[in-house]
């Protein structure tokens, strides 16, 4: 590794501690180097990349957040049911459906293994959010806030809730959602300013 490659990294993650686990995880300092200018966050990169099982997957869908259609993936949450082709899912894993079994499940999808309240994907990241039948032990006031956070601008929800969608309504709202339709009480639809 070059002397200059070096500094640039550790400017980017702020000490040499704090970049040596980055680049334990990454291998490749060129990698790293990418990864950061999609997230220059160093503690959510770092827990960016402990949540997937492949760097491969991560690299291709944080090389088209660059592209020029920046929030160009659709965003599960959940991904036990409706998963698409190349949409990015959050699961933080349970017991009767363990983050490896939706891997297997979905081996073309990247799977980040989080919570809905703490998305480790940068600002802007999707043009959707989507998910079926999420529990209500969810804090909708955090998971509002981190799909306001990783939606662009106009971009869509529409999530499904085991109970009441209420909680999940009235976080939108504070959050300035414009709320489509709540059929049914549980289905939420939403778009973000």
């Amino acid at each position: 590794m070059e002397t200059s490659q070096i500094k640039a990294l550790i400017a980017k993650a702020g000490s040499a501690v704090k970049l040596k686990p980055l680049l334990d995880r990454a291998k490749d300092p060129a990698r790293l180097m990418r990864f950061f200018d999609h997230v220059s966050d160093p503690e959510m990169l770092g827990r960016l990349m402990d949540s997937v099982d492949d760097l491969d997957k991560l690299d291709r869908v944080l090389d088209a957040l660059g592209s020029p259609q920046k929030g160009s993936f659709a965003l599960n949450i959940g991904g036990e049911m409706d998963v698409k082709a190349g949409d990015v899912v959050i699961n933080p894993g349970r017991q009767a459906f363990p983050v490896e079994t939706i891997r297997k499940l979905n081996p073309d999808n990247l799977v980040i293994e989080a919570s809905a309240e703490k998305i480790p994907l940068p600002d802007g990241a999707a043009h959707s959010v989507y998910g079926r039948k999420l529990p209500n032990s969810i804090d909708w006031t955090q998971a509002a806030e981190q799909f306001d956070r990783v939606l662009k601008p106009g971009g869509t929800l529409d999530i499904s809730t085991y109970g009441p969608a209420k909680p999940l309504v009235e976080a939108l709202k504070k959050r300035g959602f414009t709320i489509q339709s709540v059929p049914y009480g549980y289905q939420v639809k939403a778009t973000k300013p």
